[in-house]
């Protein structure tokens, strides 16, 4: 619980919160760790609500429970930014490529500028 002055306002507030479980399609990963940052928070006449003028999240999810998600073995990339995911293809044998991740609408992730790393991926 927070407590304030009379005026129900907060110049910034930080929130952290640990190990979110997955919740079906909603939310098909656990989150590892969510941080939060709100400024300008203000309470409603009651306080059971609030608003922020502005709030910027960072949500971190684990390799091992998106390894499982997708299938394939990811793991930190060299660059930063970047994730490895190794794979064995049929006629192949393993094949790792390298991914930029980056947040995308609806609470998604984005996988762009894919590159073989290892092994030869097949023509499309």
């Amino acid at each position: 619980m927070l407590t304030q002055p009379a005026e129900g306002s907060l110049n910034h507030v930080d929130v952290t919160v640990h190990d979110i479980p997955a919740n079906g399609t909603t939310r098909p990963l656990p989150v590892t760790r969510l941080t939060v940052g709100m400024d300008g928070l203000k309470t409603s006449g009651d306080a059971d609500e609030a608003h922020a003028r502005s709030v910027q999240a960072t949500a971190c999810l684990s390799y091992a429970d998106v390894s499982n998600a997708l299938g394939v073995e990811v793991s930190q990339g060299d660059e930063s930014g970047r994730i490895n995911a190794t794979a064995g293809l049929p006629l192949v044998g393993d094949v790792t490529v390298s991914a930029a991740v980056s947040a995308a609408s609806g609470n998604r992730i984005a996988f762009t500028d894919v590159r073989a790393e290892q092994g030869e991926l097949l023509p499309p």
